[in-house]
């Protein structure tokens, strides 16, 4: 799983699958459809397109991501 460092307020942030919030302590979930109540559908699908795409990206250069507080 991708480490996020150097996050305010957290040791480290991963990047998994999840569907919901009881899924993650504060880790980014990614997927490929928005559903309603707070949910996302085809995690794992998703999951596995962005570590590919920053496993090839990592290969070639650093990768930095900002985190933005919306909600």
């Amino acid at each position: 799983m991708p480490l996020l460092l150097n996050v305010p307020q957290f040791e480290g942030i991963r990047i998994h699958s999840g569907n919901t919030a009881e899924d993650t302590e504060g880790c980014i979930l990614v997927g490929q459809q928005r559903l309603g109540n707070n949910r996302i559908a085809h995690s794992r699908m998703a999951y596995q397109e962005v570590f590919q795409l920053l496993k090839t990206a990592a290969k070639k250069e650093k990768i930095f991501i900002d985190i933005a507080n919306k909600v």
